[in-house]
């Protein structure tokens, strides 16, 4: 099975035959061999996100997602999650966020790309702050 990656880790994965009763290795990270958990987003691509929650200011605004349950109606038994990426909002600091499995990987070239990632954040969040407040009155 091939798997094609996009810019922000998301992938395309094929739907396995629902026939098809071997047994299935979990997919592994090809960096640091860690077990990855993939959900599908709200863009219709899957992603690998971490098992745990992480505080939003660890993480670059590019590796934060939260997970949306959907449950059956008149029910409240969750039949899906769904990765929804935080792109134009800024939580608070402290807010509890899902980062993907390339944000908290151990593998120097991940390392390198949060790295580069935590720049832009803070190059962004300058150009915010030095923009002069147009008055609406």
């Amino acid at each position: 099975m091939q798997i094609a990656a996009a810019a922000d880790d998301s992938v395309w994965r094929p739907e396995d035959d629902p026939d098809d009763v071997a047994f299935h290795e979990p997919h592994r990270c090809p960096d640091c061999r860690a077990p990855l958990t993939y959900y599908t987003t709200n863009f219709g691509l899957s992603i690998a996100l971490e098992p745990s929650d992480a505080p939003a200011k660890d993480i670059p605004s590019r590796f934060r997602w939260r997970l949306h349950t959907t449950t059956a109606r008149n029910s409240k038994c969750v039949i899906m999650l769904t990765a929804v990426h935080l792109g134009g909002l800024e939580p608070a600091p402290d807010e509890p966020v899902r980062p993907t499995h390339r944000a908290v990987c151990p593998a120097p070239a991940a390392r390198e790309q949060v790295f580069d990632e935590q720049l832009r954040d803070l190059a962004r969040s300058r150009r915010r702050l030095a923009r002069p407040v147009q008055d609406t009155g």
